[in-house]
């Protein structure tokens, strides 16, 4: 149990935010190509609760903050499976829109960091400022290389995939939009570098030269 809000509670907080910010950026999405998305948004509050918001001084349960930023990370990955599994189910949104979706906000998240990247090492933390992979001590991302020219991790436990199951999801989706966030990030960023994600689980950020 946590005795006082720390600069890591405020780092959590806020990318839970952003994670809510993404899955209603989709309700807005769907809104724009004429879907309704009312029922589906309220349906979203009955089973998760509402999305955080404002200051987390003035949210937090201040005596169990740890256990209340974990539940809050649950109900905004339960939230983002519960959207994207029924927008494509109803064929309010397909695979090209939501790609363009997360691409979009990527891009975006990185021209408002307005942050000089030196290098795949401060671009790897600097992704994960944003993403959200569990709590700290989880510690599902295992480095496996980093120098100036490379990063090399592996995810040692799928945190998301029990989200996606809840809601009877393909956790699949959810791999697929982070990754399409992450290359409008990097090109937000204005930087020469690559993202791969590999079949066996381990991830590449590259840089490349003369690209």
């Amino acid at each position: 149990m946590s005795a006082f809000i720390g600069p890591i509670h405020h780092w959590l907080y806020n990318k839970i935010k952003l994670q809510e910010m993404m899955t209603e950026s989709l309700f807005e999405t769907a809104a724009e190509r004429g879907v309704p998305v009312d029922e589906m948004r309220a349906e979203s509050v009955r089973l998760f609760g509402e999305p955080v918001g404002g200051d987390l001084e003035g949210e937090v349960d201040q005596g169990n903050i740890h256990g209340w930023l974990q539940e809050r990370i649950g109900r905004a990955e339960r939230r983002l499976a519960f959207v994207v599994t029924g927008l494509l189910e109803r064929g309010a949104l397909d695979g090209a829109q939501l790609d363009e979706t997360f691409r979009a906000l990527g891009h975006q998240a990185a021209v408002g960091a307005g942050e000089k990247i030196d290098g795949p090492p401060k671009m790897f933390n600097l992704l994960f400022d944003y993403l959200v992979e569990g709590m700290p001590c989880d510690r599902v991302n295992e480095m496996i290389q980093s120098d100036d020219n490379e990063v090399r991790w592996r995810t040692t436990t799928c945190l998301h995939q029990p989200y996606w199951d809840e809601v009877g999801g393909n956790v699949s989706w959810y791999y697929r939009v982070r990754d399409a966030w992450i290359q409008g990030f990097l090109e937000g960023a204005g930087d020469r570098m690559v993202y791969q994600r590999q079949e066996s689980g381990e991830h590449v950020l590259r840089k490349v030269e003369g690209k």
